[in-house]
């Protein structure tokens, strides 16, 4: 008869590994009016345009900012400059590309020069600040994503772990200046989103939208933890 401590041991490795193994739940979203009905419950709600004045506000960006200028990467927009709850950091994935203040869709920023040869557009975007629960971006210019050459938009946790993706046909196409949106809202921290593409697109951003609550919260697996240790408690009596 194994003894009330060895019970209680073993409940408690049971608890610990559901705990590690509790999956982030995440609802993408593709129309923007349904991402924002969706993050109503949040405190925090913002956004910023990718216009000139706000793109002069990234650190080592000297206004005002022209059409077709060299922005450099990764572009670092400090919180205390634009007014937002989050630092947010755009880089071009592509080795040797630069971001670009666009001059055929306007308000927005290219993400490498594709006349210069950089037509890999693939890009990350990377927040610190308060917990971030939904995040949306705006992006023009992306005319090609299939089942046989998917586009991705990622999802990573603060640790750089992958929480969830769409990808090929569930991303909407959007030709020319027409803008599409990409959303999310998750119960676990977003710590970086990611955008991958197929070959030869010249994607260009928009707008970024940020929702969430002040300070951090315990991830849902904590929650699940502490609940079932109070509930153990209370059935657990002293001999």
């Amino acid at each position: 008869m194994f003894s009330k401590k060895f019970y209680s041991y073993f409940i408690l490795c049971i608890m610990l590994n559901f705990s590690f193994a509790f999956a982030a739940q995440l609802n993408f979203f593709t129309n923007e009016n349904d991402w924002l009905q969706a993050t109503t419950g949040f405190s925090i709600r913002e956004s910023i345009e990718m216009n000139a004045a706000n793109v002069a506000l990234a650190d080592g960006v000297t206004g005002p900012v022209q059409v077709d200028d060299n922005l450099g990467n990764p572009l670092n927009f400090q919180k205390a400059n634009t007014g937002l709850s989050w630092n947010f950091e755009i880089t071009s994935l592509q080795a040797g590309s630069e971001l670009i203040f666009e001059e055929r869709f306007p308000n927005s920023i290219a993400v490498g020069d594709s006349s210069t040869g950089f037509n890999d557009d693939e890009f990350t975007v990377d927040f610190s600040g308060n917990n971030l629960l939904a995040f949306g971006i705006s992006i023009v210019n992306n005319d090609a994503s299939s089942a046989s050459q998917p586009d991705f938009f990622q999802i990573f946790d603060e640790n750089g772990t992958l929480l969830g993706e769409i990808s090929g046909t569930q991303i909407p196409i959007s030709p020319g200046n027409v803008a599409i949106f990409l959303g999310v809202v998750s119960d676990t921290s977003i710590g970086s989103i990611a955008f991958l593409e197929n070959a030869l697109e010249n994607v260009d951003i928009r707008k970024l939208q940020f929702s969430g609550e002040v300070g951090t919260v315990p991830e849902p697996g904590t929650f699940w933890l502490l609940g079932m240790v109070v509930a153990f408690g209370c059935f657990w009596k002293r001999p």
